[in-house]
């Protein structure tokens, strides 16, 4: 009985650590979300700044110009500069987040397989007392009625 103890206390650690893991889940999908956003706004920045500079082969015009052309790409060039710090940064998010997950869901299977032993040991457990308690239901039966009879 000590086991089916057991193994009703385990059902509400068991409980919360599923939902704990349910929770962590969603997290981990939006910061990859989160990641491959990010990923897509520097591919366009990048982009940009290349369609922007071929498409510039004319020569200038004026010193103004050519400044403010070079001032530009350099503008161009902090930003996708930036934007590859956020993506660093959201890696690091998505690292945090994919490790929560993994934890919980160890967790998770620890008590899954916890649970199964002790339902497992349980279930031979009666089965031996059932089985004992054959034996002597028919050993009883045997002494108290004698061959021959």
């Amino acid at each position: 009985m000590r086991t089916a103890n057991r193994i009703q206390r385990l059902g509400p650690v068991r409980r919360v650590a599923e939902q704990k893991e349910q929770e962590a889940a969603p997290q981990l999908a939006d910061t990859i979300r989160a990641l491959r956003d990010a990923e897509g706004a520097l591919a366009q920045l990048i982009q940009y700044r290349a369609n922007y500079v071929r498409g510039d082969r004319k020569p200038r015009v004026d010193a103004i110009q050519w400044q403010d052309y070079h001032a530009f790409i350099a503008k161009l060039d902090q930003a996708i500069g930036g934007q590859q710090a956020i993506i660093e940064d959201q890696r690091q998010r998505v690292g945090n987040a994919r490790a929560h997950w993994q934890v919980a869901h160890a967790r998770v299977s620890a008590l899954v397989k916890l649970t199964q032993k002790l339902q497992d040991t349980h279930r031979q457990l009666m089965e031996r007392r059932a089985q004992r308690e054959l034996d002597e239901r028919s050993q009883q039966h045997s002494v108290s009625q004698p061959f021959g009879r």
